[in-house]
Protein backbone atom coordinates (compact mmCIF):
# COMPACT_ATOMS: atom_id res chain seq x y z
CA UNK A 1 0.00 0.00 0.00
CA UNK A 2 2.60 2.62 0.83
CA UNK A 3 4.19 1.35 -2.42
CA UNK A 4 0.84 2.70 -3.96
CA UNK A 5 0.72 5.65 -1.96
CA UNK A 6 4.27 6.65 -3.29
CA UNK A 7 3.75 5.73 -6.93
CA UNK A 8 0.51 7.90 -6.90
CA UNK A 9 2.23 10.57 -4.73
CA UNK A 10 5.24 10.76 -7.48
CA UNK A 11 2.14 10.68 -10.46
CA UNK A 12 0.55 13.42 -9.23
CA UNK A 13 3.30 15.57 -8.94
CA UNK A 14 4.49 14.94 -12.28
CA UNK A 15 0.71 16.00 -13.32
CA UNK A 16 1.25 18.99 -11.63
CA UNK A 17 4.04 20.10 -12.96
CA UNK A 18 2.99 19.33 -16.26
CA UNK A 19 -0.02 21.35 -15.94
CA UNK A 20 1.47 23.88 -14.47
CA UNK A 21 4.52 24.16 -17.36
CA UNK A 22 0.97 24.46 -19.65
CA UNK A 23 0.08 27.22 -17.71
CA UNK A 24 3.15 28.83 -18.07
CA UNK A 25 3.13 28.14 -21.74
CA UNK A 26 -0.25 29.58 -22.60
CA UNK A 27 0.62 32.55 -20.38
CA UNK A 28 3.55 33.69 -22.46
CA UNK A 29 2.37 32.86 -26.22
CA UNK A 30 -1.04 34.61 -24.79
CA UNK A 31 1.15 37.58 -24.01
CA UNK A 32 3.23 37.68 -26.84
CA UNK A 33 0.10 37.54 -29.01
CA UNK A 34 0.10 34.00 -30.30
CA UNK A 35 -3.36 33.28 -29.58
CA UNK A 36 -3.99 30.19 -31.97
CA UNK A 37 -0.78 28.36 -30.57
CA UNK A 38 -1.82 29.55 -26.64
CA UNK A 39 -5.47 28.04 -26.83
CA UNK A 40 -4.72 24.74 -26.70
CA UNK A 41 -2.37 24.75 -23.68
CA UNK A 42 -4.32 27.23 -21.63
CA UNK A 43 -7.89 24.83 -22.02
CA UNK A 44 -4.96 21.84 -20.69
CA UNK A 45 -4.25 24.28 -17.53
CA UNK A 46 -7.98 25.02 -17.10
CA UNK A 47 -9.06 21.34 -17.37
CA UNK A 48 -6.53 21.00 -14.26
CA UNK A 49 -6.74 24.14 -12.21
CA UNK A 50 -9.97 25.48 -12.91
CA UNK A 51 -9.15 29.02 -12.96
CA UNK A 52 -11.13 32.13 -14.03
CA UNK A 53 -7.83 33.47 -14.86
CA UNK A 54 -7.10 31.04 -17.22
CA UNK A 55 -10.96 31.02 -18.71
CA UNK A 56 -10.33 34.93 -19.00
CA UNK A 57 -7.12 34.59 -21.01
CA UNK A 58 -9.15 32.14 -23.08
CA UNK A 59 -11.97 34.54 -23.75
CA UNK A 60 -9.96 37.44 -24.32
CA UNK A 61 -7.84 34.97 -27.48
CA UNK A 62 -11.26 33.64 -28.77
CA UNK A 63 -12.08 37.53 -29.35
CA UNK A 64 -8.74 38.14 -30.88
CA UNK A 65 -9.27 35.18 -33.16
CA UNK A 66 -12.97 36.67 -33.94
CA UNK A 67 -14.69 33.41 -32.55
CA UNK A 68 -17.29 34.95 -30.50
CA UNK A 69 -19.52 32.84 -28.71
CA UNK A 70 -16.02 30.69 -28.02
CA UNK A 71 -14.93 33.64 -26.15
CA UNK A 72 -18.42 34.33 -24.59
CA UNK A 73 -18.70 30.91 -23.46
CA UNK A 74 -14.53 31.10 -21.46
CA UNK A 75 -15.82 34.55 -20.50
CA UNK A 76 -18.43 33.51 -18.69
CA UNK A 77 -16.77 30.27 -17.31
CA UNK A 78 -14.61 32.87 -15.61
CA UNK A 79 -17.36 35.87 -14.66
CA UNK A 80 -19.35 32.22 -12.45
CA UNK A 81 -15.72 32.28 -10.65
CA UNK A 82 -15.53 36.05 -10.00
CA UNK A 83 -18.40 38.07 -10.92
CA UNK A 84 -16.80 41.57 -9.15
CA UNK A 85 -13.73 41.34 -11.54
CA UNK A 86 -14.33 44.70 -12.93
CA UNK A 87 -11.86 43.90 -15.83
CA UNK A 88 -13.09 40.86 -17.00
CA UNK A 89 -16.51 42.28 -16.68
CA UNK A 90 -15.12 45.34 -18.97
CA UNK A 91 -14.26 42.61 -21.51
CA UNK A 92 -17.48 40.92 -21.73
CA UNK A 93 -19.08 43.93 -22.33
CA UNK A 94 -17.06 44.51 -24.90
CA UNK A 95 -17.11 41.70 -26.47
CA UNK A 96 -21.36 41.89 -26.13
CA UNK A 97 -20.60 45.05 -27.98
CA UNK A 98 -18.63 43.52 -30.71
CA UNK A 99 -22.24 41.10 -31.17
CA UNK A 100 -24.19 44.70 -31.65
CA UNK A 101 -25.75 43.68 -28.49
CA UNK A 102 -26.32 46.82 -26.70
CA UNK A 103 -28.68 46.49 -24.12
CA UNK A 104 -26.94 43.82 -22.53
CA UNK A 105 -23.61 45.52 -22.76
CA UNK A 106 -25.08 48.69 -21.19
CA UNK A 107 -26.25 46.54 -17.87
CA UNK A 108 -22.33 45.23 -17.78
CA UNK A 109 -21.25 48.56 -17.59
CA UNK A 110 -23.66 49.83 -15.37
CA UNK A 111 -22.31 46.83 -12.83
CA UNK A 112 -18.81 48.12 -14.13
CA UNK A 113 -19.57 51.51 -12.96
CA UNK A 114 -20.97 50.51 -9.92
CA UNK A 115 -18.28 48.41 -9.10
CA UNK A 116 -15.87 51.55 -9.99
CA UNK A 117 -17.84 54.09 -8.12
CA UNK A 118 -18.02 56.15 -11.26
CA UNK A 119 -20.25 59.21 -10.95
CA UNK A 120 -19.95 58.72 -15.34
CA UNK A 121 -18.92 55.81 -17.37
CA UNK A 122 -18.81 57.41 -20.85
CA UNK A 123 -19.42 53.25 -22.21
CA UNK A 124 -22.74 54.13 -20.81
CA UNK A 125 -23.11 57.06 -23.29
CA UNK A 126 -21.40 55.27 -26.16
CA UNK A 127 -24.10 52.00 -25.86
CA UNK A 128 -26.78 54.89 -25.80
CA UNK A 129 -25.37 56.13 -29.24
CA UNK A 130 -24.92 52.82 -30.64
CA UNK A 131 -29.01 51.76 -30.42
CA UNK A 132 -30.03 55.10 -31.57
CA UNK A 133 -27.78 55.00 -34.77
CA UNK A 134 -29.03 51.15 -35.59
CA UNK A 135 -32.45 52.26 -35.30
CA UNK A 136 -31.88 55.87 -37.87
CA UNK A 137 -30.30 53.14 -40.15
CA UNK A 138 -32.07 53.24 -42.96
CA UNK A 139 -30.56 55.17 -46.21
CA UNK A 140 -27.82 52.47 -47.10
CA UNK A 141 -27.92 49.27 -48.30
CA UNK A 142 -24.93 47.19 -47.07
CA UNK A 143 -23.86 43.70 -48.98
CA UNK A 144 -22.08 41.18 -48.25
CA UNK A 145 -19.28 39.90 -51.25
CA UNK A 146 -19.55 36.36 -50.94
CA UNK A 147 -17.85 35.67 -54.26
CA UNK A 148 -15.25 37.27 -52.81
CA UNK A 149 -14.88 36.14 -49.54
CA UNK A 150 -14.13 32.51 -47.91
CA UNK A 151 -13.74 31.00 -44.31
CA UNK A 152 -10.87 32.42 -43.98
CA UNK A 153 -10.21 36.57 -43.43
CA UNK A 154 -10.32 38.79 -46.32
CA UNK A 155 -9.59 42.76 -45.97
CA UNK A 156 -8.57 45.92 -47.52
CA UNK A 157 -10.43 46.11 -50.79
CA UNK A 158 -9.56 48.15 -53.66
CA UNK A 159 -10.89 48.51 -57.06
CA UNK A 160 -9.35 49.03 -60.37
CA UNK A 161 -11.95 48.86 -63.11
CA UNK A 162 -14.51 45.85 -63.02
CA UNK A 163 -11.29 43.67 -60.61
CA UNK A 164 -11.69 44.10 -56.62
CA UNK A 165 -7.73 43.50 -55.05
CA UNK A 166 -8.22 42.19 -51.76
CA UNK A 167 -5.65 40.39 -48.70
CA UNK A 168 -7.04 37.07 -47.89
CA UNK A 169 -5.14 34.26 -45.81
CA UNK A 170 -6.79 31.68 -47.69
CA UNK A 171 -4.36 28.86 -48.69
CA UNK A 172 -1.99 30.52 -51.52
CA UNK A 173 0.84 28.90 -54.04
CA UNK A 174 3.22 30.74 -52.00
CA UNK A 175 5.30 28.66 -49.31
CA UNK A 176 4.62 30.21 -46.55
CA UNK A 177 4.57 29.19 -42.71
CA UNK A 178 1.14 29.44 -40.56
CA UNK A 179 0.80 32.65 -38.30
CA UNK A 180 1.21 32.12 -34.54
CA UNK A 181 -1.73 34.57 -33.87
CA UNK A 182 -4.58 33.77 -36.31
CA UNK A 183 -3.92 30.32 -36.60
CA UNK A 184 -4.01 30.88 -40.27
CA UNK A 185 -1.42 31.76 -42.81
CA UNK A 186 -0.23 35.11 -43.82
CA UNK A 187 -2.56 37.27 -45.56
CA UNK A 188 -1.64 37.42 -49.64
CA UNK A 189 -2.87 39.88 -52.21
CA UNK A 190 -5.76 38.27 -54.23
CA UNK A 191 -7.55 39.28 -57.20
CA UNK A 192 -11.54 38.95 -58.42
CA UNK A 193 -12.42 39.74 -61.65
CA UNK A 194 -15.78 40.33 -63.27
CA UNK A 195 -17.07 42.29 -60.19
CA UNK A 196 -20.39 44.06 -61.73
CA UNK A 197 -21.31 40.25 -62.53
CA UNK A 198 -20.76 39.43 -58.51
CA UNK A 199 -17.60 37.42 -59.95
CA UNK A 200 -17.51 35.26 -62.68
CA UNK A 201 -14.30 32.93 -61.79
CA UNK A 202 -13.03 32.15 -58.54
CA UNK A 203 -10.55 34.70 -56.79
CA UNK A 204 -7.15 34.33 -58.01
CA UNK A 205 -3.86 35.26 -56.00
CA UNK A 206 -2.04 38.32 -57.65
CA UNK A 207 1.77 38.29 -59.15
CA UNK A 208 4.07 36.09 -57.39
CA UNK A 209 6.62 38.64 -57.43
CA UNK A 210 4.16 41.22 -55.06
CA UNK A 211 3.26 38.21 -52.37
CA UNK A 212 5.86 36.55 -50.39
CA UNK A 213 6.12 34.44 -47.76
CA UNK A 214 4.82 37.34 -44.86
CA UNK A 215 2.00 39.66 -44.73
CA UNK A 216 1.27 41.61 -48.06
CA UNK A 217 -2.00 43.86 -47.60
CA UNK A 218 -3.53 47.01 -48.69
CA UNK A 219 -2.20 46.95 -51.75
CA UNK A 220 -2.74 50.64 -54.31
CA UNK A 221 -2.63 51.45 -57.74
CA UNK A 222 -1.95 54.96 -59.64
CA UNK A 223 -4.28 56.28 -62.05
CA UNK A 224 -2.06 54.70 -64.95
CA UNK A 225 -1.94 51.55 -63.23
CA UNK A 226 2.21 51.43 -63.55
CA UNK A 227 3.02 51.74 -60.30
CA UNK A 228 1.68 49.53 -57.18
CA UNK A 229 2.36 50.44 -54.11
CA UNK A 230 1.38 47.63 -50.66
CA UNK A 231 2.11 47.16 -47.23
CA UNK A 232 4.57 44.25 -46.57
CA UNK A 233 5.81 42.71 -43.92
CA UNK A 234 9.49 42.27 -43.36
CA UNK A 235 12.07 41.33 -40.55
CA UNK A 236 14.07 44.21 -38.86
CA UNK A 237 17.72 43.92 -38.32
CA UNK A 238 17.41 41.86 -34.96
CA UNK A 239 14.49 39.56 -36.59
CA UNK A 240 11.67 41.69 -35.71
CA UNK A 241 8.68 41.29 -38.19
CA UNK A 242 7.62 45.18 -39.11
CA UNK A 243 5.56 46.32 -41.57
CA UNK A 244 6.81 48.59 -44.40
CA UNK A 245 5.38 50.01 -47.91
CA UNK A 246 6.94 48.74 -50.55
CA UNK A 247 6.66 49.85 -54.27
CA UNK A 248 6.22 47.66 -57.86
CA UNK A 249 6.50 49.60 -61.17
CA UNK A 250 5.09 47.42 -64.46
CA UNK A 251 7.01 46.92 -67.32
CA UNK A 252 6.16 45.06 -70.44
CA UNK A 253 7.22 41.81 -68.90
CA UNK A 254 4.99 42.48 -65.66
CA UNK A 255 5.74 43.98 -62.24
CA UNK A 256 9.74 44.36 -61.47
CA UNK A 257 11.28 42.93 -58.15
CA UNK A 258 8.91 45.28 -54.97
CA UNK A 259 11.55 47.54 -53.51
CA UNK A 260 10.84 49.52 -50.22
CA UNK A 261 9.31 52.94 -51.05
CA UNK A 262 11.57 55.58 -50.20
CA UNK A 263 8.98 57.33 -47.95
CA UNK A 264 8.79 55.96 -45.23
CA UNK A 265 12.00 55.20 -43.06
CA UNK A 266 12.45 50.93 -42.88
CA UNK A 267 13.20 50.85 -39.27
CA UNK A 268 9.64 52.20 -38.61
CA UNK A 269 5.72 50.68 -39.35
CA UNK A 270 4.62 52.03 -41.84
CA UNK A 271 1.39 50.59 -44.01
CA UNK A 272 -1.61 51.38 -46.03
CA UNK A 273 -0.43 53.59 -48.65
CA UNK A 274 -3.37 55.46 -50.67
CA UNK A 275 -2.89 57.46 -54.17
CA UNK A 276 -5.39 60.05 -54.83
CA UNK A 277 -6.72 59.52 -58.31
CA UNK A 278 -5.23 62.67 -59.89
CA UNK A 279 -1.69 61.25 -58.42
CA UNK A 280 -0.85 64.62 -56.34
CA UNK A 281 -1.57 63.34 -52.65
CA UNK A 282 0.25 59.84 -50.78
CA UNK A 283 -1.31 58.95 -47.81
CA UNK A 284 -0.01 56.52 -44.92
CA UNK A 285 -0.39 55.58 -41.84
CA UNK A 286 2.96 55.42 -39.15
CA UNK A 287 4.39 55.24 -36.07
CA UNK A 288 7.33 57.89 -36.63
CA UNK A 289 8.14 59.54 -33.65
CA UNK A 290 6.80 62.88 -33.23
CA UNK A 291 2.90 61.89 -33.53
CA UNK A 292 -0.15 61.60 -31.52
CA UNK A 293 -0.51 57.96 -30.29
CA UNK A 294 0.42 54.82 -31.72
CA UNK A 295 -0.20 54.80 -35.51
CA UNK A 296 -0.60 58.26 -37.00
CA UNK A 297 -1.89 58.88 -40.78
CA UNK A 298 0.39 61.33 -42.65
CA UNK A 299 -0.07 63.07 -46.27
CA UNK A 300 2.88 63.95 -49.09
CA UNK A 301 2.18 65.90 -51.98
CA UNK A 302 3.86 65.10 -55.37
CA UNK A 303 6.54 67.36 -56.53
CA UNK A 304 8.02 66.58 -59.33
CA UNK A 305 9.15 63.18 -59.68
CA UNK A 306 9.36 62.54 -56.23
CA UNK A 307 6.79 63.49 -53.11
CA UNK A 308 7.39 66.61 -50.27
CA UNK A 309 8.24 65.92 -46.54
CA UNK A 310 5.56 63.75 -44.90
CA UNK A 311 3.33 66.09 -42.67
CA UNK A 312 1.08 64.77 -39.87
CA UNK A 313 -2.05 65.48 -40.52
CA UNK A 314 -3.34 66.81 -37.15
CA UNK A 315 -5.27 66.06 -34.25
CA UNK A 316 -8.67 66.43 -36.34
CA UNK A 317 -7.73 63.08 -37.49
CA UNK A 318 -5.08 61.23 -35.42
CA UNK A 319 -5.41 60.78 -31.45
CA UNK A 320 -3.57 59.19 -28.61
CA UNK A 321 -4.80 55.46 -29.75
CA UNK A 322 -4.27 54.33 -33.21
CA UNK A 323 -5.38 54.94 -36.76
CA UNK A 324 -5.30 53.49 -40.25
CA UNK A 325 -6.02 52.45 -43.91
CA UNK A 326 -6.30 56.05 -45.14
CA UNK A 327 -8.32 57.05 -48.34
CA UNK A 328 -9.08 60.46 -50.06
CA UNK A 329 -11.65 61.43 -52.13
CA UNK A 330 -11.83 64.02 -55.06
CA UNK A 331 -13.56 66.58 -52.57
CA UNK A 332 -10.56 66.42 -50.05
CA UNK A 333 -12.85 64.58 -47.70
CA UNK A 334 -10.36 61.92 -46.15
CA UNK A 335 -11.93 58.50 -44.94
CA UNK A 336 -9.92 56.34 -42.19
CA UNK A 337 -9.94 53.69 -39.68
CA UNK A 338 -9.40 54.67 -35.56
CA UNK A 339 -10.16 53.28 -32.23
CA UNK A 340 -9.27 57.09 -30.71
CA UNK A 341 -12.49 58.89 -31.56
CA UNK A 342 -15.60 58.18 -30.41
CA UNK A 343 -16.47 54.35 -31.20
CA UNK A 344 -19.22 51.55 -31.21
CA UNK A 345 -17.23 48.94 -30.54
CA UNK A 346 -13.56 48.06 -31.89
CA UNK A 347 -12.17 50.11 -34.97
CA UNK A 348 -14.73 52.29 -36.54
CA UNK A 349 -14.53 54.28 -39.83
CA UNK A 350 -14.73 57.68 -39.68
CA UNK A 351 -14.15 61.01 -42.55
CA UNK A 352 -12.66 64.48 -42.15
CA UNK A 353 -13.49 66.92 -44.30
CA UNK A 354 -10.95 70.06 -45.66
CA UNK A 355 -11.96 72.99 -44.75
CA UNK A 356 -9.41 75.02 -47.01
CA UNK A 357 -6.10 74.96 -44.99
CA UNK A 358 -6.79 71.51 -43.13
CA UNK A 359 -9.15 68.88 -42.53
CA UNK A 360 -12.06 69.41 -39.62
CA UNK A 361 -12.41 67.37 -36.79
CA UNK A 362 -13.21 63.51 -37.60
CA UNK A 363 -17.02 62.40 -37.95
CA UNK A 364 -18.31 58.59 -37.34
CA UNK A 365 -19.78 57.38 -39.99
CA UNK A 366 -22.21 55.26 -38.04
CA UNK A 367 -23.86 52.15 -38.87
CA UNK A 368 -24.28 50.34 -41.58
CA UNK A 369 -20.52 51.67 -42.09
CA UNK A 370 -19.84 50.60 -38.86
CA UNK A 371 -20.47 48.46 -36.09
CA UNK A 372 -19.65 46.70 -32.74
CA UNK A 373 -16.65 44.81 -34.41
CA UNK A 374 -13.57 46.31 -35.87
CA UNK A 375 -14.37 48.06 -39.15
CA UNK A 376 -11.78 49.70 -41.69
CA UNK A 377 -10.58 50.12 -44.77
CA UNK A 378 -13.06 51.53 -46.17
CA UNK A 379 -12.57 52.59 -50.17
CA UNK A 380 -15.06 54.14 -52.89
CA UNK A 381 -15.33 53.93 -56.41
CA UNK A 382 -16.64 56.89 -57.91
CA UNK A 383 -17.66 55.27 -61.08
CA UNK A 384 -20.84 52.96 -59.19
CA UNK A 385 -20.90 55.44 -56.47
CA UNK A 386 -19.66 52.24 -54.01
CA UNK A 387 -18.27 52.00 -50.75
CA UNK A 388 -16.48 48.64 -49.91
CA UNK A 389 -14.79 48.03 -46.73
CA UNK A 390 -13.57 45.02 -44.45
CA UNK A 391 -15.32 44.13 -41.08
CA UNK A 392 -15.35 40.98 -38.67
CA UNK A 393 -18.63 41.82 -37.63
CA UNK A 394 -21.22 38.82 -37.05
CA UNK A 395 -22.84 37.10 -40.15
CA UNK A 396 -19.89 37.42 -42.26
CA UNK A 397 -18.25 34.24 -44.24
CA UNK A 398 -15.22 34.08 -42.15
CA UNK A 399 -13.18 35.90 -39.94
CA UNK A 400 -13.04 38.97 -41.90
CA UNK A 401 -15.02 39.63 -44.59
CA UNK A 402 -15.78 42.14 -47.67
CA UNK A 403 -18.97 44.01 -47.87
CA UNK A 404 -20.13 46.77 -50.47
CA UNK A 405 -22.46 49.80 -49.18
CA UNK A 406 -24.78 51.54 -51.52
CA UNK A 407 -27.20 54.39 -51.19
CA UNK A 408 -30.72 53.59 -51.61
CA UNK A 409 -32.32 54.29 -54.31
Amino acid sequence: MQRLLGIYFCLSCFFVFGQSKNTGIGEALYLKGYYAEAIPYLKSSYQAFQQAYTAHCLGQAYTQLGEYPQAKLWLLKALAKTPNDTLLIAHYAQLLMRQDQYILAKSYWEKYAQLKKLTNCPMLAVCDSALGWQQANTAFTLTLLTHANSPYSEISPFVVGDDLFFASTRPSTVIEQKNLASGEGYYDIFIARSLAKKGTGKPKQYSVLINGPLHETSCMMDSALTEIYFTKTILDSSGQAIQNIFKSEKTLLGWNTPHHFYLNDSAVAAGHPFVSSDGKIFLFSSTKAGGYGGADIYIAYKKGDGWSVPENLGSGINTAGNEYFPSIQKDGTILFSSNGHFSIGGYDLFSSMFNGTGWDKALNLKPPFNSGADDFGLFFEAKSKTYYLSSNRPGGKGKEDLYSIQLKP
